[in-house]
Parts: structure tokens; sequence; C-alpha cells
């Protein structure tokens, strides 16, 4: 997890210049529609799987323009099975 963490942060400062508020999720698809439900943005480019298959990270932009890395232990496909068929 802490690797992850420091990924988001890296590639969140690296995109905005800013430091991210982060925070775990069980699925990204449904992260990024929360995140998007109330106005706010996924940063092109993301979500991606790790690649070391360990899970999958997505950087959002809020309504007011703050960023927010997502990480979720699932893979993009893992956190949705009926994706798969």
């Amino acid at each position: 997890m802490r690797n992850a963490t420091l990924a988001i942060g890296m590639a969140v400062a690296l995109v905005t210049g800013q430091l991210p508020a982060e925070t775990q999720v069980i699925g990204i698809r449904a992260g990024c529609r929360r995140a998007k439900e109330p106005g706010g943005t996924v940063v092109p480019g993301f979500p991606f799987n790790r690649p070391d298959g360990t899970g999958a990270i997505d950087l959002v932009v809020d309504p007011a323009g703050y960023p927010v890395g997502l990480y979720s232990s699932l893979t993009i496909l893992a956190d949705c099975p009926r994706c798969q068929a």
C-alpha cells in the first residue's frame, strides 16, 4: 500500500503540481463514477492497472480543482467481474 500511495502522489504532483488527497477504494470504476457525479473529472491517461498487477490507480480532480488519487487493490477488470464476459 505504501508504494501505491507514493506512486499516486508522484503522479499527481507531475500532472497538477499540487499535493493530492489520496484514498483507497474497493473498485476503480466505482470510484470514477462517484467522482464524476458531483462534477469531478478523470485526468487523461487514468485510470490504469499497476504494472505489477497488484491493483489500479486513478487520478480525479474534484469540482473545486483539487486532485484526488484513488487506489484499489483490484485491477480494473477484476473490480467488475461481469465486464470480463
